[in-house]
């Protein structure tokens, strides 16, 4: 179960960034580049919100798939 909490906040702790940057062309005041920015952040909530069961999932399904710095593969 950690591994899942790990890997959810992984996602958020990654996506959030990306939104807030995306979000800020709002202050540029040209409407094509406001536009856009919504669009690309809100596609950004999407993909976040799409991973955050599916990598848990996808982790706990192959738990090999991904090793820890260090150690040597299985």
């Amino acid at each position: 179960m950690a591994r899942g909490c790990t890997a959810g906040s992984s996602v958020v702790f990654a996506g959030l960034p990306v939104v807030i940057a995306l979000a800020g062309l709002l202050v540029v005041g040209i409407p094509t580049l406001t536009k856009m920015g919504l669009a690309a952040a809100g596609a950004v909530v999407i993909a976040v919100v799409a991973a955050l069961p599916l990598v848990p999932a996808c982790l706990g399904f192959w738990p090999n798939a991904c090793w820890r710095a260090g150690h040597a593969r299985p």
